[in-house]
């Protein structure tokens, strides 16, 4: 099987010539590494309800898988959104409830990506 080579044009104006099998690899790497990308997801807001223990996030993904590490300490709650696939373009949100070991009391919600306090409601 013979492969062609094609002329391709640099920045710098240029001509390289690549063989097709590369461009065709490159572009495989591309789609298919970053099809199991996770991407780190902010944390909009959250509703603590304390009756279950949910701690209930908004979160800045759109239509995506949504997941979550959370660490309890006992001065805080630190979690680590993260989203894989969704509409980066559409204006929407996603949502995730995560169960926590104790009631929340006085502990504040930090975004493990900002280091940064979350607004979080809470119902009783």
């Amino acid at each position: 099987m013979r492969l062609a080579l094609v002329a391709v044009r640099a920045p710098s104006g240029h001509s390289v010539h690549v063989r097709l099998s590369s461009i065709f690899s490159a572009c495989l790497v591309l789609v298919v590494g970053c099809a199991d990308r996770s991407d780190a997801t902010l944390i909009i807001e959250g509703e603590y309800r304390g009756a279950t223990q949910v701690l209930a996030l908004t979160v800045t993904s759109c239509n995506a898988e949504v997941s979550a590490d959370l660490v309890e300490t006992a001065t805080s709650v630190r979690v680590a959104v993260e989203s894989k696939g969704g509409d980066r373009r559409a204006d929407c949100t996603d949502g995730i409830e995560l169960r926590l070991d104790r009631p929340l009391g006085d502990r504040q919600v930090i975004d493990e990506h900002t280091g940064k306090v979350a607004a979080v409601v809470i119902d009783r």
